[in-house]
């Protein structure tokens, strides 16, 4: 559990004109000028949903006391929402992820419909007689989740502890064209929480301190946790092997 709470440098180059606010243990960056985050979203600061008051207040605030009520959590959740903006995929990745996005060989939408899907294009591979798309869809719905979690959000409402599984994958066979259905399940924490959760097992000596219940630590950590589902679809026509 260490692990999970320690904080490592990003290896992510900060795209130009933003200035990094901190970095979570996955090596995402947390960028917090406007010109970094184009969703146009309107988002709640977690103060102003917690039983303090709906007043908005600074983040480190005592004021702010610890719920993970579900109506609470809720209401969290729902802030959550695809990232809108008119800017190509691959040229919004491409300048907030150069290492993992720099020349991803995609055109196309953003993926979050099957009438606007992430499109795969083989020239753009280095091999294209073999194509590896496949590690390239993760890539991908990972990045589009950090988009969603912490480079589109508004300060104070940022996502720690990110973590993106893949889940159910279908092929759809529409005449030629093949469209790849996966479904990706995301795990994550508010800052705030993860923040919070850190503290406590850090003063406890990493959970080592006499008297610490590990057991209520755990408890406490599972039920701040936040979990949804998300959709994508890869048109794979070009890069499927012939059959």
């Amino acid at each position: 559990m260490l692990l999970e709470y320690a904080e490592a440098a990003g290896k992510k180059r900060i795209p130009e004109g933003c200035r990094l606010n901190r970095v979570n243990r996955r090596g995402t960056l947390h960028w917090d000028d406007r010109k970094c985050r184009g969703s146009g979203q309107e988002f709640l600061h977690w103060h102003a949903l917690s039983r303090a008051g709906t007043k908005i207040q600074d983040e480190e605030t005592p004021e702010m006391q610890w719920s993970t009520e579900p109506e609470f959590m809720q209401q969290i959740v729902a802030t959550i929402a695809p990232v809108r903006s008119d800017r190509p995929l691959r040229e919004v990745l491409a300048v907030h992820f150069p290492q993992d996005c720099g020349r991803l060989p995609i055109e196309g939408g953003w993926g979050y419909s099957q009438e606007n899907p992430i499109v795969f294009v083989r020239e753009l591979f280095r091999s294209r007689k073999h194509p590896n798309f496949v590690t390239l869809e993760r890539t991908i719905a990972e990045s589009i989740v950090y988009e969603e979690l912490i480079i589109g959000r508004a300060p104070g409402t940022g996502f720690s502890g990110i973590s993106v599984d893949r889940g159910i994958q279908a092929l759809l066979i529409d005449g030629e064209c093949r469209l790849d259905r996966i479904t990706f399940e995301v795990t994550c924490w508010t800052d705030w929480h993860w923040r919070q959760l850190k503290q406590e097992w850090e003063q406890s000596a990493c959970g080592t301190a006499p008297g610490f219940d590990r057991r209520a630590h755990v408890a406490k950590r599972e039920a701040a946790r936040i979990g949804y589902r998300r959709v994508l679809w890869f048109d794979v026509t070009s890069v499927m092997e012939p059959t």
